[in-house]
């Protein structure tokens, strides 16, 4: 493999390392604010969210 398509093939890994952590930081937030409590048993907002 030539140097810059390894170099080209790590920067596209890092972005999706990043989007991927982003996505689950988001995921995280959403799923234990404290708007997501459940109200009563068929709410699942959380359960939806987690």
């Amino acid at each position: 493999m030539d140097k810059f398509l390894l170099q080209q093939v790590l920067k596209r890994l890092a972005e999706d390392l990043l989007q991927a952590e982003q996505a689950t930081r988001a995921a995280h937030e959403t799923a234990t604010h404290e708007e997501t409590i459940a109200e009563n048993k068929y709410d699942t907002l959380g359960l939806e969210a987690a």
